[in-house]
């Protein structure tokens, strides 16, 4: 049976990202437009470079930054209250199998920042603006449909891709546990997803330190002190049952940013 399942999740995985390979092929071909690379010089003055340095390349650093930071508090928290070692490593694996599931809607995040850097050099009209933004809500929609899709697909699967990545360090009831935690991981992922598409906006059109001021360090704020108390009080089960009311803070944080044009911060022409 574990052959089987190793065989399963292999030819899955393999299916996975076939499939991306030609959604992302499907998409650039039909709905961006590609031109040819230009010789650009390398001969920048330093005012240029600190300029863009301090305007978009240091907040970008810190967004990432931050939601790097998010996604480990829950497991910090956790071995700070001295939850036991062998239910961390049964939560931790939990969390690395929802993890995997960011691959579902990965692409459309990618293309879409791609599809934006490429106009970033385009003289915008109204028009235009508004195309983008109504681009937006609608990839945010597309990504809340598949991320449906994906927990249902996710949840079925929960555990053989468990059991593969536990490699036999776990017994059955271990895995039944993970199960459990997956479950609320994988909810929470799916749900992040949706704010990658107006935090890709903002940050190829409008105001990166805003985004960073006004949405990430206060979500990343809450999500220190929410994974803390879920973690003192409830253990490993309240900590994965966190990662859904941190991700929907996330999403519904980008999404009114955006809606409120990042306070005014975003380039309309």
């Amino acid at each position: 049976a574990r052959v089987n399942n190793v065989v399963v999740l292999s030819v899955g995985a393999l299916a996975v990202f076939v499939g991306f390979a030609l959604i992302w092929n499907f998409t650039f071909n039909t709905h961006f437009q590609f031109k040819r690379l230009r010789k650009v010089s390398l001969q920048q003055t330093w005012s240029r470079i600190s300029k863009v340095f301090w305007e978009s390349v240091l907040w970008i650093h810190l967004s990432g930054a931050v939601l790097a930071a998010v996604q480990t508090l829950d497991v910090y928290f956790l071995a700070h209250y001295r939850e036991p070692i062998a239910q961390v490593a049964v939560y931790s694996i939990a969390l690395k199998a929802a993890n995997f599931f960011q691959l579902a809607t990965l692409p459309i995040t990618q293309a879409f920042g791609i599809f934006l850097g490429r106009r970033a050099s385009q003289n915008q009209s109204r028009s235009e603006y508004i195309y983008e933004r109504r681009l937006v809500w609608g990839a945010a929609l597309a990504t809340a449909v598949i991320g449906c899709l994906v927990y249902f697909g996710a949840e079925y699967f929960s555990y053989p891709l468990l059991e593969f990545l536990a490699k036999n360090r776990f017994s059955h009831g271990d895995l039944l546990r993970a199960q459990i935690y997956f479950k609320w991981m994988v909810l929470g992922v799916c749900i992040l997803a949706i704010g990658y598409l107006p935090g890709t906006y903002q940050t190829s059109r409008g105001n990166v330190r805003g985004l960073v001021a006004w949405v990430l360090v206060p979500w990343m704020l809450f999500s220190a002190v929410f994974y803390a108390r879920a973690a003192h009080l409830g253990g490993s089960l309240l900590a994965a049952k966190a990662n859904v009311a941190v991700s929907l803070v996330f999403a519904l944080g980008q999404l009114a940013y955006f809606a409120l044009g990042g306070l005014s911060g975003v380039r309309k022409k």
